[in-house]
């Protein structure tokens, strides 16, 4: 197509020149040769004014090359065709800058979407372009460091001497210890003038190793203490020389059964904290009737103080639907850290009542206390304040991690007010949608379920 318009431009102007030529013959025949050269000159003027007059029409419409603005010619003459092949052009260009551009929009959307952060740079390391995770994550501004170097923007001297080093293979992993944020960067080089920055906030996974990390380590710890006493007797036994029966004091077997209690309080609390972390409950929930459950759990705390502490409970006329075991093990949990952690003579309260916006259940003592920075942290798994206190009042750890869960499962949430040397207050906080009528009958008060 092109190759048929070229051909096209010497048919009108070889169609003018014959004209020229023509009218030349024909003035020389009719007045002499010398007015015909004046004709033929005259005509290659004309001519040349007129493509010099076109030619600054292209020039000035090259200096903003609109495609709606192209110059337009007669059709006698072969700029004609010169523009209609320029208008081709630019319309089937502006079309395709316009789908280029449409395409670099849907492209850099996609990336503003994603979680992980991508910055564009060029080969000198300035940056051209980042999505908001990237501005979150390193800290930049997409409008205000564009054209800037990465390395300024965000300063770092180990990101400094990963990018010199230009050895990409593995990932940096930057710590931010002012926001306690991880961030593993890779840096993906794309030819000689491009390069994509992705960072990946393992924040979440680091934290997560670290948990596992730490399970492990306690796990093992708790169970290796117990494990040496008992094996310590067994080996003890096994090496006696006395030939006849061997025998064990009482004071021995009541420390190994001790030991052995230990263990398997460990394990039923892993046990029901994992049985807790599943997705759902395989059982429908019940009508629980927390006041008979708060009595018979008072009853235990009692017997847990041995009379060393006044444990007292108040609760509304008023039940909740949930799981009544798992209830059960959240309130013993707390009433057992309350008798632990309170000195004897100290005073421990349960109640439950009804708040504008949930159905509380707290436990109340007048014990030692906690700081506010280990608040947050009371309901992980293992956590101790005082380690060798709590290992001596024979807690596993897991207590507050299983209360935590069993409110996750019914929907609430812990609160935890405390004060160090005044006591502490754990507030078990249930929806108030999860409220049911106290029952007319009960069938086994000792069971706490209304039937």
């Amino acid at each position: 197509m092109a190759e048929m318009k070229r051909s096209r431009l010497a048919v009108p102007l070889v169609f003018v020149l014959v004209i020229i030529a023509v009218v030349a013959i024909v003035t020389g025949f009719t007045f002499g040769p010398v007015e015909a050269l004046c004709v033929a000159l005259a005509g290659v003027i004309w001519l040349f004014i007129q493509n010099l007059f076109f030619l600054f029409r292209l020039i000035g419409w090259l200096e903003n090359p609109v495609a709606d603005e192209i110059p337009s010619a007669g059709r006698e003459t072969p700029w004609r065709i010169v523009f209609e092949m320029l208008r081709d052009e630019r319309h089937q260009f502006e079309k395709n800058a316009k789908h280029l551009q449409t395409r670099e929009t849907r492209y850099r959307k996609t990336l503003s979407s994603l979680p992980d952060g991508i910055t564009l740079v060029k080969s000198d390391w300035r940056i051209d372009w980042c999505n908001e995770s990237a501005e979150d994550q390193l800290g930049l501004d997409s409008m205000k460091d564009r054209g800037q170097p990465v390395y300024k923007a965000y300063d770092s001297k180990d990101f400094i001497d990963y990018l010199t080093a230009g050895n990409f293979d593995k990932p940096l992993v930057i710590h931010n210890s002012e926001n306690a944020q991880t961030i593993e960067l890779h840096v993906v080089v794309l030819g000689r003038k491009n390069a994509v920055i992705v960072t990946h906030d393992v924040t979440d996974r680091e934290k997560l190793d670290s948990i596992r990390r730490d399970f492990v380590a306690n796990v093992s710890h708790e169970l290796r203490t117990p494990l040496t006493v008992i094996n310590g007797f067994i080996d003890l036994a096994i090496s006696s020389k006395d030939p006849g029966p061997v025998r064990i004091g009482r004071e021995h077997l009541a420390l190994m059964k001790e030991q052995a209690d230990r263990m398997s309080r460990l394990v039923n609390d892993l046990l029901t904290l994992s049985k807790l972390e599943e997705s759902s409950p395989d059982r429908a929930p019940e009508t629980v009737n927390v006041p008979v459950m708060i009595r018979e759990t008072a009853k235990e705390g009692r017997a847990i103080s041995g009379g060393r502490h006044e444990i007292t409970e108040s609760a509304e006329p008023f039940c909740l639907k949930g799981y009544k075991d798992e209830i059960l093990s959240a309130i013993g949990n707390l009433v057992a850290n309350a008798v632990r952690y309170t000195p004897p003579g100290g005073h421990i309260s349960i109640t439950w009542k009804r708040s504008p916006e949930w159905l509380e259940l707290a436990v109340k003592d007048d014990g030692i206390g906690i700081a506010p920075e280990f608040l947050p942290r009371l309901t992980e798994r293992f956590y101790r304040v005082d380690k060798s206190r709590s290992r001596d009042s024979g807690g596993t750890g897991l207590g507050l991690a299983i209360v935590k869960h069993v409110l996750i499962r019914h929907g609430g949430h812990l609160k935890i007010e405390s004060e160090p040397g005044k006591g502490s207050t754990f507030t078990m906080q249930f929806p108030t949608e999860l409220e049911m009528p106290m029952p007319e009958v009960i069938q086994d008060s000792d069971t706490g379920i209304a039937s």
